[in-house]
């Protein structure tokens, strides 16, 4: 009897111990699944990031024959974190500007003194902020507003000009003629440029502006046009191949049509012709 107590007494201890060390397992298991999960749902957030465009403030603008520069304005969508540097180009000069810290725009000035200065387009290249990883800021610029063209003279009449250049030393003139080749401007200068008008009180029609080669130094002769029709501007560029001199070839470069609806309003559409 005695010997059967004490088996089932041992008996019960062992099973109390196992029931604590099944209960303490549990509860370990719980705590520890609990702070996994914990752990695996924390979300992970990155740091923002703010974005500094830069961007002209006008596509074009149109200012006086007597005006000698015009300050072209770059704004940015955000103050600038750190000290910056803008790149830009007019024609083929490419310059820098370095900005302070909190800027929000700058001002650009363009030279346009001289006789033969008619257009300028000034384009935003580059932004760089020294410190754009630690200030977490990122600096673009604007895809559809990165430039500024800038024409010369004051159209009250919204007539249509024409700017003729070319790349070496020949001489080239132009004009502008209807239909029946009857020249309604001509253009016969000296110099590198030569510019032409159609007016806005012309007939409705097709119309040609040409190029009219008096010396030719190249064959092929890359020439090109800038096409100025109330603020909008246009450019084309076009060979002329196997040219004769002295007006020996008159070449169309590109085709103008002039319509104007029943309300009075005129418009133009352009069509390069020469390649």
């Amino acid at each position: 009897m005695e010997i059967l107590l004490h088996t089932q007494l041992q008996n019960f201890k062992k099973m109390k111990k196992f029931k604590y060390i099944k209960g303490f397992i549990i509860i370990l298991s719980v705590f520890l699944t609990g702070a996994c999960s914990v752990d695996d749902d924390l979300p992970i957030t990155p740091d923002a990031i703010t974005k500094i465009t830069a961007q002209t403030a006008v596509n074009s603008v149109r200012i006086a024959n007597t005006e000698d520069t015009y300050s072209v304005v770059v704004n940015f969508s955000n103050p600038l974190s750190s000290l910056s540097r803008l790149t830009y180009s007019v024609g083929s000069s490419t310059m820098e500007i370095d900005l302070a810290k909190g800027a929000t725009q700058v001002e650009l000035p363009v030279d346009m003194s001289g006789a033969n200065i008619l257009v300028k387009t000034l384009t935003i290249k580059d932004l760089k902020i020294i410190n754009a990883n630690t200030d977490k800021v990122s600096p673009s610029i604007s895809e559809n507003q990165n430039s500024t063209t800038i024409i010369k003279g004051i159209d009250v009449n919204n007539d249509v000009t024409f700017v003729l250049t070319w790349n070496d030393n020949s001489d080239l003139d132009c004009d502008v003629r209807d239909s029946a080749a009857t020249v309604i401007d001509i253009s016969q200068g000296f110099t590198d440029t030569e510019m032409v008008t159609l007016p806005e009180t012309s007939a409705d029609g097709e119309y040609f502006f040409t190029v009219r080669p008096w010396t030719i130094n190249s064959n092929p002769l890359e020439c090109y046009v800038t096409v100025i029709n109330g603020e909008n501007v246009s450019s084309y560029t076009g060979s002329l191949v196997d040219a004769l001199p002295r007006y020996g070839t008159i070449a169309n470069f590109v085709k103008i049509t002039k319509t104007t609806d029943t309300s009075g309003n005129a418009s133009f559409a352009f069509e390069q012709v020469l390649f």
